[in-house]
């Protein structure tokens, strides 16, 4: 089982580049926080399986671009790639407040769903 995920996960790495299609996730919890910098909301999402490879490297091939996370199909924020993520995504915005975190992480909670983020927002 493990070689089966570690070629999934291989296969994620020299597909996604060529084809820029939705990144899936597996989500092992999601919360809201606040940033110790600047006391603003954030969202944070910590990862598992082969989830914690792929978004590393997709996060080291597109910093500075900007990403979609999507719930169900759906893009429910938007935002930047400002370093190599390592298992886990901490997300902030200007238009996150602690109730919109409170949405999404009730959401993302939600069993059966389907997470996926994309750098290649239409």
């Amino acid at each position: 089982m493990h070689v089966l995920s570690l070629l999934v996960t291989i296969g994620l790495f020299i597909i996604t580049p060529c084809f820029a299609e939705p990144l899936p996730l597996e989500i092992s919890s999601a919360s809201a926080s606040h940033d110790q910098r600047t006391g603003k909301p954030v969202l944070k999402l910590s990862l598992t399986g082969v989830s914690k490879q792929a978004i590393y490297y997709l996060s080291i091939n597109n910093i500075g671009e900007k990403f979609d996370l999507r719930i169900d199909g759906k893009t429910v924020l938007s935002s930047f790639i400002r370093e190599p993520l390592a298992g886990s995504i901490q997300v902030t915005g200007s238009d996150l407040t602690k109730e919109r975190i409170d949405e999404l992480v009730a959401e993302l909670l939600k069993p059966g769903i389907q997470v996926e983020v994309d750098t290649s927002p239409k």
